[in-house]
């Protein structure tokens, strides 16, 4: 992975603009002494290259943390004139409004070309950010900035000064947040889990299909998966311990985890290993896929895995002749959104905060609370037991 900073053509090249000493950081206001730098970065390129090298086992963190540092190293460079090592809290502060109303030159109008970097149509932005979008781009920029003070590259982080704007939503922004949002509602989740029932099974290899998708949306929902944590796993990755089955993983950041594994879930396991002509429980050295691919020896990986688990949603759009809302969810639906239903669920069957913490394996709470998604019948439902008198 590189963290190339290539021109916008229509705006003045980057590098020749951060070429110059003034904007290249080598002197930036904020910086610490050099000698007393702990990374080998004489300028701002070179110290966010320093710091995404923390990301390189998280592909996606480290795209998305890449852009931010991109687009915020650009608009330094080429809008305030000012090397990103040289920023203050009230250039942050800019940078919030730049993010909420980027100029029309700075966004994207063919959206078909935004991967294409180098040519004529690809810009930083796609239009004004989200209140969503602009968060997950300050808590990147801050991490950043954070990064390069404990390392003695800067002085101080100027983001968390920044006392930034608040959205206010009318009512089409609060509908089309809702659209958005990754989750199903309980019947819409119901209505996935049931049309599993009339997939065809009348060959060995429909019986198979089946058998493999059930097991896949079992695993990634009772131990809340990311669909890379199981693609191309095997059996062994399955452990007993003291009389209690587990399932080993290491997941994003590379952090090694034991997730526990329910009689539910035990049962489907040992239900679909018979399907499979194996015996019902694996044994420690089991390496055999647990989702076998769909041609052939191996495992399913991502994309195959990630493909099978959104056509399901499609085949339940159609089988049930799904229209509206319905039908709105179930077509963005993806493979990560079970992650999210089972977070939901961990919160609506009251298991404590940090139980719930240590299942979605979060470092943080407040990213467990992400994941917490309220029905809006669970609303209904809160509002009737009100009244306005104890009686």
């Amino acid at each position: 992975m590189t963290t190339s900073l290539e021109s916008i053509p229509t705006l003045p090249t980057l590098r020749q603009a951060i070429d110059t000493k003034a904007l290249n950081g080598a002197q930036g206001s904020n910086r610490e002494r050099q000698l007393d730098c702990q990374i080998t970065a004489n300028d701002d390129r070179e110290a966010i290259a320093a710091w995404l090298t923390l990301f390189v086992d998280s592909p996606k963190t480290h795209r998305q943390y890449a852009r931010e540092a991109q687009r915020l190293l650009m608009w330094a460079v080429l809008l305030k004139q000012k090397a990103l090592s040289s920023l203050t809290v009230e250039d942050i502060a800019t940078y919030d409004v730049f993010l909420r109303n980027p100029p029309a030159d700075w966004c994207m109008q063919d959206y078909s070309a935004k991967t294409l970097r180098g040519s004529e149509h690809w810009r930083p932005c796609r239009g004004p950010l989200s209140a969503t979008s602009c968060q997950l781009a300050f808590s990147a920029i801050s991490s950043l900035m954070q990064y390069l003070v404990d390392v003695r590259y800067l002085q101080f982080n100027p983001v968390p000064l920044v006392r930034r704007q608040s959205r206010t939503s009318d009512t089409h922004e609060v509908l089309q947040q809702k659209r958005r949002e990754r989750y199903l509602t309980s019947q819409q989740w119901q209505y996935y889990i049931d049309a599993l029932s009339v997939l065809p099974d009348n060959t060995q290899h429909a019986l198979s299909t089946k058998a493999r998708l059930r097991l896949a949306i079992e695993l990634m929902f009772y131990l809340s998966l990311r669909v890379g944590d199981l693609a191309g796993k095997s059996w062994s990755s399955l452990q007993r311990i003291e009389q209690r089955w587990w399932f080993a993983t290491v997941g994003k950041g590379k952090k090694a985890a034991l997730l526990p594994v329910s009689n539910a879930l035990l049962d489907t396991i040992q239900q679909v290993r018979r399907q499979f002509l194996l015996p019902p429980l694996p044994v420690e050295d089991d390496d055999s896929p647990i989702i076998p691919a769909l041609r052939g020896k191996g495992a399913l990986q991502v994309r195959q895995l990630s493909k099978i688990l959104k056509d399901h949603a499609q085949f339940t759009i159609e089988h049930f002749a799904l229209t509206g809302f319905d039908k709105e969810k179930l077509t963005q639906f993806s493979s990560h959104w079970i992650r999210h239903i089972a977070g939901s669920r961990h919160r609506q069957h009251n298991i404590p905060i940090d139980i719930r913490r240590q299942l979605m394996r979060h470092d943080k709470t407040e990213t467990t609370m992400i994941y917490d998604h309220l029905d809006d019948s669970e609303l209904w439902e809160h509002v009737e037991q009100l009244s306005l008198t104890d009686e």
